[in-house]
């Protein structure tokens, strides 16, 4: 059976001898049964008590500081800070934003959010975007006329959800949506452009979570809101079961459905549909109808070879944060029938408080605050 890591011989004991011949014997057999590339994987709609850590990665614009962030989520999902038992994969453009937004553990990771006196500096210094901005901004990003037209395609599908949403809504109210979905589809385009187009920053999302991955601690659940969805499917699409081990995939707010988005994954994958991850056992997709990001709710009809394996929850009013932000990652986090998904996969017992929680918490987050390449003091 695959584990969080590609399988290790193990050291034999220095006596007896024949122990250590039957420590060896174990390893072998497991590594016989371990799926092979291409073999397929078992049709699993359930999977319980078998994960033994969660892997976080947010989605698209600027964040709190990583172990903020991790906190914050960690408060949504399980209603506590879980120490070593959660990861974040962390991705923010630090050139693009230089400074990470302010926040603590108890704050909710809501995204872009407009209050009245932000409204009025906006209106005061004549910066409330215009209907020809966000293009002028792909027409800026685009380095040739292929980026150019996928970027304007996005657009349009957003402006059109845009349009949608703009009916049911009048006056002020109306005017701050509006402000507030082109925050969002201009962080959107800029960080989906990043991942198709810029292979330097691209390889640094896939390597946020790859690095989580190889740091062993399987099977996993890896939890991925709005475009870190897309960054966790083209890192897991490309792992065979034996590679690694997931046993619930859970997309919150993805734009994976988007037309635009399956096109430019066709290009990689060259299908039609997405393929479903060798190395996933279950797939839960949840979204939030009124959501900007995750225009195409239900992923049931892309998902190609999912066997019974994907699941997908949608409807109106779902996200709790949907009156200000239906994007909201906490909103999603908070959802009782995501909380039940990860619960049932990690067993009872994994969230329940251990003696040694307050320092596993501090190291856990020390790790969280710096690169894999940090070496750390620790007093054992």
């Amino acid at each position: 059976m695959a584990t969080g890591k590609p399988p290790r011989p193990r050291p034999a004991r220095a006596a007896p001898r024949k122990s250590a011949k039957s420590a060896e014997k174990p390893v072998r057999q497991r590594e016989k049964h371990l799926p092979q590339p291409g073999a397929q994987a078992p049709a699993l709609t359930r999977v319980q008590g078998r994960a033994r850590t969660v892997i976080y990665i947010h989605g698209i614009g600027n964040k709190p500081p990583a172990e903020v962030l991790r906190c914050q989520w960690d408060q949504a999902l399980f209603g506590r800070p879980m120490g070593e038992r959660t990861r974040l994969a962390y991705w923010v453009n630090r050139e693009r934003y230089p400074f990470a937004e302010p926040g603590n553990c108890d704050a909710r990771d809501v995204g872009p959010a407009i209050n009245q006196s932000v409204q009025r500096t906006l209106s005061t210094l004549g910066l409330v975007p215009g209907e020809q901005d966000l293009h002028l901004l792909a027409d800026a990003l685009a380095q040739n006329e292929q980026e150019r037209a996928d970027l304007h395609r996005l657009l349009d599908e957003l402006d059109g959800a845009r349009a949608l949403r703009s009916v049911h809504a009048k006056g002020s109210i109306d005017a701050i949506n509006r402000l507030l979905l082109r925050l969002i589809s201009a962080a959107l385009l800029q960080d989906v452009h990043d991942l198709f187009f810029v292979p330097e920053r691209a390889a640094l999302m896939r390597e946020s979570l790859a690095q989580r991955l190889r740091s062993g601690g399987g099977p996993f659940v890896v939890v991925a809101h709005s475009q870190g969805s897309m960054i966790a499917y083209d890192v897991l699409r490309q792992l065979q079961a034996a590679d690694c081990e997931v046993t619930l995939f859970l997309t919150l707010g993805s734009p994976l459905g988007l037309p635009q988005m399956r096109s430019m994954f066709k290009r990689w994958t060259g299908a039609r549909k997405l393929p479903f991850p060798d190395c996933v056992q279950r797939w839960f997709n949840v979204a939030e109808t009124r959501d900007p990001v995750a225009l195409d709710s239900d992923l049931t009809g892309d998902i190609a070879n999912a066997k019974g394996r994907f699941e997908n929850l949608s409807g109106a009013r779902l996200n709790p944060d949907w009156p200000y932000n239906a994007h909201s990652g906490s909103g999603y986090l908070t959802i009782p029938q995501v909380r039940a998904a990860v619960r049932e996969t990690v067993g009872v017992g994994f969230d329940q408080p251990v003696s040694n929680v307050v320092l596993i918490k501090d190291l856990s987050e020390q790790l969280e605050a710096h690169g894999p390449e940090y070496r750390h003091e620790v007093l054992i």
